[in-house]
């Protein structure tokens, strides 16, 4: 048999002879950057530059140019920041001012044996009237002062068998806000701190008229008030002095009493965050200490309107030297329904004399077919503007096809009860059904109509009236 014999140590040494020399020529390769396809790029003479890069054949930025662009770029930034803040400033220290306005358009008509002579309101008569008509503005100032002042047209006085129309001061003061524990003090003329009903504007109560309830509560006079709220914004707190003053000017005060301590609480047990408060439980409490003044101490309440005679009137009520008022209140809401309620005990001191004590209250319910909520203003403890779904609106589209939106529907029932009765003062007692219906068109206007049924246990005598509101604010 016939083959080749090979000398293998002589193989293994040519083998690692080409290896070296591979190895040699790759080392004197490696010796020089790899020349690119277009002759105009250059190649480096020193690879020892740290600011070149042998991968991408570039030069590092310079690292110190760099911070320098960087350090201007943050020192331009915070030229700006100064400039905004500095404008910010200025304007704080500018009074901002925002015009503000109310039109309430009222008429009524009455029925019943109360239209007939001798009985509690034998003056009642068919009607349409202004019931507010109100201008006025509001602002800040210096990031922690806010300003209203706000006057109302439509307001009447009387004068003998004469009614008269007479401007009259609402909202006038000036508050200071974010102050340590005290929070805000608000001084001038405006609400003292009582009834969940009245604390709530005229703008986004249920029913056209508050409760019978509100002849003892007092409304607005010349004080100077602090609040404040929890954190959590769970609970709020009110005190204030006050000054009893009439709402026409000039308003003036005068040396024979009328003054008075007010304060008011309320806490939120539960208040469901997830849905901002289309579920809570409101309850509250307020005292208010008046002395009276030289004009006598008097109640007395229309019955759910403001067109005809009161339907109870204790008169002028002889020796009164001073009354106290507690109040109690309780609203809850779950969804579109609500449910509302107060309760107040007046209790008055007489010289040489019996002190009488009178009550009232009312419970409110609503619903919204709609399914929007009342709105809770967290920080107050009462209830705000509600927004409609869907803003009411008839047109016709590009296709000639008219399109429509609902706006917000609610219905409401409110009874109301009062009592003016003690010993020797009879200012009757009287009972008040009200149901309403609020046709919401947008968020800043609604229709309103209302069914009022009014009666004295004193008198065979009853009141029926319907009622009616056109009403838009800004």
């Amino acid at each position: 048999m016939h083959g080749r014999t090979y000398d293998w140590p002589i193989c293994v040494s040519a083998l690692a002879g080409v290896a070296m020399v591979c190895g040699l020529a790759a080392a004197a390769t490696a010796q020089q950057p790899v020349q690119p396809a277009d002759a105009s790029y250059s190649v480096p003479d020193d690879l020892t530059n740290p600011a070149y890069h042998p991968v991408s054949n570039a030069y590092r930025a310079n690292d110190q140019a760099l911070d320098d662009r960087v350090a201007g770029l943050e020192s331009a930034l915070r030229q700006i920041r100064d400039r905004e803040e500095a404008d910010r400033r200025r304007a704080a220290g500018r009074p901002s001012i925002a015009v503000r306005g109310r039109m309430h358009l009222d008429t009524a008509v009455f029925s019943g044996s109360a239209l007939e002579p001798g009985n509690f309101a034998e003056n009642t008569e068919n009607g349409t009237k202004f019931r507010r008509t109100r201008l006025g503005a509001g602002g800040a100032m210096f990031d922690v002062f806010r300003w209203q002042v706000e006057m109302d047209f439509a307001a009447t006085t009387t004068i003998g068998d004469n009614t008269l129309q007479q401007t009259s001061f609402k909202d006038v003061f000036l508050e200071m806000t974010d102050l340590p524990l005290l929070q805000t003090i608000k001084i001038g003329h405006f609400k003292e701190p009582a009834s969940l009903e009245e604390l709530t504007s005229s703008n986004h109560i249920t029913m056209m008229e508050r409760s019978v309830l509100n002849g003892f509560i007092p409304a607005r006079n010349i004080g100077v008030q602090t609040a404040a709220h929890n954190p959590m914004e769970t609970a709020t707190f009110a005190i204030g002095l006050f000054r009893e003053v009439d709402d026409t000017p000039p308003i003036t005060t005068n040396q024979a009493g009328g003054n008075a301590l007010t304060m008011r609480g309320t806490w939120l047990p539960w208040y469901d965050e997830a849905t901002e408060g289309r579920g809570l439980l409101h309850v509250g409490g307020y005292y208010s200490y008046r002395d009276v003044d030289r004009d006598g101490l008097r109640f007395r309440q229309r019955p759910d309107h403001s067109f005809n005679d009161r339907i109870v009137d204790t008169g002028f009520i002889d020796a009164a030297v001073n009354w106290h008022l507690f109040g109690v209140e309780l609203a809850v809401v779950y969804g579109p329904f609500s449910i509302q309620s107060e309760y107040v005990k007046a209790l008055v001191n007489r010289r040489n004399d019996a002190d009488p004590g009178f009550d009232a209250t009312y419970v409110e319910l609503s619903y919204w077919l709609t399914g929007e909520h009342r709105v809770y203003r967290r920080t107050q403890g009462r209830f705000d503007r509600v927004t409609p779904f869907e803003n009411f609106f008839r047109v016709c589209d590009e296709e000639g096809i008219v399109r429509m939106g609902r706006g917000a529907w609610q219905l409401a029932y409110r009874y109301g009860y009062i009592d003016l009765v003690d010993g020797a003062i009879d200012g009757g007692r009287a009972n008040v059904h009200t149901m309403g219906v609020n046709w919401h068109l947008t968020r800043n206007s609604r229709l309103m109509a209302n069914y009022i049924q009014a009666t004295r246990s004193d008198e065979d005598s009853y009141l029926n009236a319907v009622t009616m509101r056109a009403q838009f604010d800004f």
